[in-house]
């Protein structure tokens, strides 16, 4: 009890010089960073979402991907009579048709309005981005297509569920598909009613269909495709293709897939909040502080240098470790780069306080003498 004090103190000085250290080289680490454009794209916790990425991911039972290829208009019609006659409950096609005057005109603009579910694209940002039909389509939905980077170097992260036009509010259009297959789960998303939602990108992978094997009919495909979501466009499109946690040019098309996926999963990801973390990162440096001083009381020699080492690395595997079970499992996304930074740091803070301690003590003795 009589170093009751003494070990307070000391908790309490080396925490506060690992949290003061840590925002510096955190703050150094961001502004070097040539990963993306801003500093809120840069994220560590993507490391969770990198290594659940390469584990064992399910085939999704709700959406499904069809890349069009190099198909033309009249072949982007037969293929939407086609997947109409495999009766998916929503169809998203993420294609603008600009201008007119092209063979498969009249063709296409049939078989958007004779598709069931079907779900068009519009830019939040872009009134004028239209395709030529849409005058005539009186039953289908519309969906943003845009996406939360703000430039080709930035990460997509989340998406917006709903986007603010001159024409009023504007669904994400994963959101739009979502509400077609479950309308409870979207309901879920507008009632939380935040101005974005993270993407989860691991766990699931979609069937993908060239546009051959639609138009072909096949029985198993068309088994597939029956009562999903189906997203539709191009695949190899380069000017759509976006930096992501799990990869670093995923397709827009599969983008859109992965929210109306995170939806339906029913399961939203959640940031832990900022001051959470700050406290989070407080308590372990404390506690690996706590350890360090009780080891160095024992004076096991020089034992204890490696035994100090030995719990910070353990404190540390066990933080990730947990950190990474909350991502995979209850979806809570723990940012770890502040507690392992102040685990490290919190360190370099105790070695250099008992440093100077030790320095003084012989130094003051020597004086007495």
């Amino acid at each position: 009890m009589k170093k009751a004090p003494k070990y307070l103190l000391a908790i309490v000085a080396v925490t506060a010089a690992a949290f003061a250290l840590s925002q510096t080289a955190l703050n150094r680490i961001l502004s070097l960073s040539t990963y993306s454009s801003s500093k809120e794209s840069f994220s560590f916790s993507d490391f969770y979402v990198r290594t659940a990425s390469h584990g064992v991911a399910r085939m999704s039972e709700d959406i499904a991907v069809v890349d069009i290829g190099d198909l033309d208009r009249a072949g982007i019609a037969a293929l939407l009579d086609a997947l109409s006659m495999m009766q998916p409950k929503a169809v998203a096609i993420d294609v603008f048709f600009r201008y007119p005057g092209q063979e498969g005109d009249a063709d296409l603009s049939d078989a958007v309005c004779l598709t069931e579910g079907m779900v068009l694209p519009l830019d939040a940002t872009r009134p004028d981005l239209v395709s030529f039909f849409y005058d005539d389509v009186l039953d289908a939905r519309f969906g943003a297509v845009n996406l939360s980077a703000g430039s080709a170097r930035d990460v997509v992260r989340s998406y917006r569920p709903v986007f603010d036009t001159e024409n009023g509010p504007l669904e994400a259009v994963g959101l739009a598909v979502a509400e077609q297959l479950r309308p409870d789960l979207a309901a879920q998303v507008r009632q939380r009613g935040a101005a974005s939602e993270l993407i989860r990108f691991d766990g699931v992978e979609f069937p993908i269909f060239e546009a051959d094997e639609i138009l072909s009919g096949e029985p198993s495909v068309a088994e597939t495709i029956r009562g999903r979501g189906v997203f539709v466009g191009d695949l190899h499109d380069l000017q759509d293709v976006h930096l992501t946690p799990a990869e670093a040019d995923m397709p827009g098309l599969l983008i859109h897939a992965k929210i109306a996926q995170t939806i339906l999963s029913g399961k939203p990801l959640r940031q832990v909040p900022r001051w959470l973390v700050v406290l989070i990162a407080a308590l372990v440096c404390a506690l690996f502080t706590w350890i360090s001083l009780l080891i160095r009381d024992h004076k096991w020699g020089k034992a204890s240098s490696l035994l100090v080492r030995g719990s910070q690395f353990l404190l540390m595997v066990a933080f990730f470790y947990i950190g990474y079970s909350l991502y995979i499992g209850p979806g809570i996304l723990l940012d770890f780069s502040l507690p392992m930074m102040m685990i490290g740091l919190g360190a370099l803070a105790y070695d250099l306080m008992y440093g100077f301690y030790d320095l003084f003590t012989k130094v003051l003795f020597k004086k007495k003498k």
